[in-house]
């Protein structure tokens, strides 16, 4: 702070008047050294200053009013530093909260990131897709597949809305499942293909190469193998095989469409005779669409979803019942 040897006790006997010239004369010059000094010496003068106008004694003691000083400057010291040790500590918990919240932010951002890795969507186009465990899959247009959260930790979890081809790295422990709606398709060594739509009541799923269990919540379950087909029927909650029906290259199409309307196109594109037993059918309506299935898997499906019955004649089929099923 200064050259100068105890210039506390040079300020008391400056304050109290009993400063010699010289001495008054080399506080001045310590006080114009820099303003730090110059506001130590005010601090100080207003501080004798206080203590003198509050004290009621008519002969001040020099010595006890500046320790009365010092004690004061001493305080006020104190206090200044222990504010300046808050402001720091104020600095440093912002700069910390500053620090959390960009991590915080980070962290959001990567699991964003993650969450949408692990979504996949197409619209007009198809999209080929490697999941981490090297399975393949091509996903084809309007369809979505969504990875579970767990995929590779817990499970081998997938969820498919639309159509998709699998071919799947196999692994005992973590088996490779495809969650179509309820309705469940767990790999056992395989290559497969899945089939299904929104607006449908059935899944298609064909097995290329290995072995696939189909099963649904209820308990429903049926174990397939290369070159062999089922559907199943979601409103029935039926798997069926259908590996010894030939197949058509035919895609049709109905959306709420009667019964009628859908004989008179099965019996056009399949070359056959399908008769309803009941005109009261006629009206039945069904949605729902068939891609390179054969006539026979058709009549089941339509049969299955509507709660009829059919049977297989010389010329075609007769479907049967009294009502339709909702």
């Amino acid at each position: 702070m200064n050259k100068i040897e105890n210039i506390d006790n040079l300020i008391s006997k400056f304050l109290s008047g009993n400063a010699l010239p010289e001495e008054a004369m080399l506080l001045e010059d310590w006080k114009n050294e820099n303003p730090t000094n110059k506001l130590y010496f005010l601090d100080c003068e207003n501080i004798f200053k206080t203590n003198k106008n509050q004290s009621n004694i008519e002969n001040i003691d020099d010595a006890k009013a500046w320790v009365k000083i010092t004690e004061a400057i001493n305080k006020e010291a104190s206090v200044k530093q222990l504010q300046t040790k808050k402001v720091a500590y104020l600095r440093i918990a912002a700069s910390l909260a500053f620090v959390i919240s960009i991590g915080v932010i980070i962290a959001y951002m990567l699991n964003k990131d993650i969450t949408q890795q692990l979504s996949y969507s197409t619209t007009n186009k198809t999209k080929f897709v490697k999941l981490n465990d090297s399975t393949q899959i091509n996903l084809l247009s309007n369809s979505k597949l969504v990875v579970d959260q767990n995929f590779g930790i817990k499970n081998r979890i997938v969820h498919l809305k639309g159509n998709a081809d699998f071919t799947v790295t196999h692994k005992d422990e973590l088996p490779f499942i495809v969650d179509a709606g309820g309705f469940f398709i767990k790999d056992i060594g395989t290559k497969f293909s899945v089939r299904l739509s929104l607006d449908t009541d059935t899944v298609y799923v064909n097995v290329d190469e290995g072995v696939v269990l189909l099963f649904d919540s209820l308990g429903a379950e049926l174990e397939i193998k290369a070159s062999e087909k089922a559907i199943y029927i979601r409103s029935k909650k039926q798997i069926i095989n259908t590996t010894e029906i030939k197949s058509n290259n035919a895609i049709l199409k109905f959306d709420n469409t009667t019964l009628k309307e859908v004989v008179l196109k099965l019996n056009s594109t399949y070359k056959t005779i399908i008769v309803l037993q009941n005109t009261q059918l006629n009206n039945c309506t069904i949605t729902t669409t068939f891609t390179s299935e054969d006539i026979n898997t058709i009549i089941t499906v339509i049969t299955e979803t509507l709660g009829l019955s059919f049977e297989k004649t010389n010329s075609g089929y007769l479907i049967k019942g009294k009502t339709c099923q909702p």
